[in-house]
């Protein structure tokens, strides 16, 4: 695990290896009939939130999940099909961000910005960022090979900045 103060990265190689291929060709099977950002559906979805829920139990303070309903997204971009992303976050849609990379292309990671700062993560396959609902974020395009992550969210009833206890004025990006 790499802390950053609100970034806490997993590296779940031993957890995915053996369903990584299905995942992939499920996110696929899926973008047929999208472009680049898409839901997905495929068997390995309560496993992979299982995962999530259970790496941010170790991280975060204790929360409480309030909507049960979970979606899977595929950020997926190659030559095919790419569009450079814009900072956002995901203030309206969850309480607890995940994303999780199932295939890396180098130079093709991910900008966070807070607090007026810049941080630029490049995630290896299998690395599972988790930060708070707040974090601006922009990941990077590959315009000729894949890469492939998946976006996992969680509601919560407390706040993410109790989640993840933050006083906003004093997180800080450490490197």
């Amino acid at each position: 695990m790499k802390d950053l103060n609100i970034i806490y990265i997993y590296n779940l190689k031993k957890e995915i290896k053996d369903i990584k291929k299905d995942i992939i060709k499920d996110c696929i099977k899926t973008r047929k009939n999208a472009n680049y950002s898409f839901q997905i559906f495929t068997k390995h979805h309560k496993k992979l939130y299982s995962i999530f829920i259970k790496n941010c139990k170790k991280s975060l303070k204790k929360f409480k999940i309030k909507n049960k309903e979970t979606k899977l997204w595929s950020y997926f971009t190659d030559k095919n099909y790419f569009q450079d992303g814009e900072f956002h976050d995901h203030i309206r849609t969850c309480t607890i961000c995940g994303v999780l990379y199932l295939e890396t292309v180098e130079n093709c990671g991910i900008y966070f910005e807070y607090n007026n700062k810049i941080l630029y993560l490049e995630p290896k396959p299998y690395d599972l960022l988790i930060f708070p609902n707040f974090l601006k974020h922009k990941p990077v395009a590959s315009k000729n090979k894949k890469r492939i992550s998946l976006n996992l969210e969680l509601t919560c009833t407390e706040p993410s900045d109790k989640i993840f206890n933050i006083k906003h004025s004093s997180a800080t990006f450490k490197k």
